[in-house]
């Protein structure tokens, strides 16, 4: 192998010349062969992200193989096009402590090592939660607790952990510098309480007393209507009616007029709490930002009912 510091040429090398490759019925050697294969043409074309992802894969099948190492060297020079910096450097670094006496460019190899170093920062993190993890760039690539070589550039610097709300800042890192970071990671808020079913069966309970007492009344002013007019319509009755039937009237009118307010307003917020309220056997999907609602008693002047107050 050709190495040169900051020069990224790679020889495509994966040595499957070794007693059993080539025989068909080592189905896993055969299976590496391919997409080996597949490795050199795609990184041939410059699609390294799927060159890397075939060379992984070419590492998980040849377990146990002698020459297994070589397929680090080739992974690492994937991370390298991919100015993955930081993983090509431990990559090479694992590619000579599993080749071992095998490896027969050391020498290059450790020459690319400290290149690769000096175009690495240090970022070290204080967080509030330990061991939280650390993605940048949307790779993970370790916990807080940890002190991380990443490259220079700009980056998206996300600490996550379980309970908690994700926190995540930018940074612009010169090579060879250390920079230090602070995160404060808050705690999910616990999820509001949705209603009991009760709540909901009171309101429908209580509209549907209203529609039957509304109807009654309707009904009751309804008869009284058509038997005053009866009564004015003859013209010797006619001067019977009071005005104390036209008062009583007038009362049983307002009656049904109060009850059907007072079903349609349960029937309302019957429909309301329909949405907030926790049925059994159903999953609980109430957000931080999810819907609540309380129901309370009302009295306004010779009004009284039920008043719902609620967040959406």
């Amino acid at each position: 192998m050709n190495l040169h510091p900051l020069r990224f040429v790679l020889p495509l090398l994966v040595s499957l010349a070794l007693p059993g490759v080539a025989h068909a019925q080592d189905a896993r050697r055969e299976e590496a062969r391919q997409h080996v294969a597949q490795g050199e043409a795609l990184f041939a074309r410059d699609n390294f992200d799927a060159a890397l992802a075939e060379y992984e894969r070419v590492y998980e099948l040849l377990e146990g193989n002698p020459n297994r190492h070589v397929v680090l060297f080739n992974i690492a020079q994937c991370h390298e096009r991919l100015f993955r910096y930081d993983a090509a450097l431990q990559t090479y670094r694992r590619y000579l402590d599993e080749g071992g006496a095998a490896v027969l460019d050391r020498a290059d190899v450790e020459a690319t090592i400290r290149a690769l170093d000096g175009l690495l920062a240090t970022l070290e993190l204080r967080v509030n939660v330990p061991r939280a993890e650390v993605w940048v760039d949307a790779h993970r690539v370790g916990t807080a607790a940890e002190v991380m070589r990443i490259p220079g550039g700009r980056h998206v610097v996300m600490v996550r952990a379980p309970g908690y709300l994700p926190a995540q800042q930018e940074v612009q890192l010169a090579a060879r510098s250390r920079r230090q970071m602070v995160f404060s990671l808050e705690l999910i808020p616990p999820p509001r309480r949705r209603l009991s079913p009760v709540y909901f069966g009171a309101a429908a309970g209580l509209a549907v007393v209203g529609a039957v007492v509304a109807t009654y009344f309707g009904v009751q002013a309804l008869d009284a209507r058509h038997a005053i007019d009866a009564r004015l319509a003859d013209p010797v009755d006619r001067f019977g009616v009071t005005e104390a039937d036209r008062q009583a009237l007038q009362r049983t009118m307002l009656s049904a007029d109060v009850a059907l307010g007072g079903a349609v307003l349960f029937a309302v917020t019957a429909g309301v709490l329909a949405f907030v309220t926790e049925w059994p056997g159903t999953t609980r999907r109430e957000t931080v930002s999810g819907p609540t609602a309380r129901v309370f008693p009302m009295i306004h002047g010779t009004t009284t009912g039920l008043a719902l107050q609620g967040a959406f």
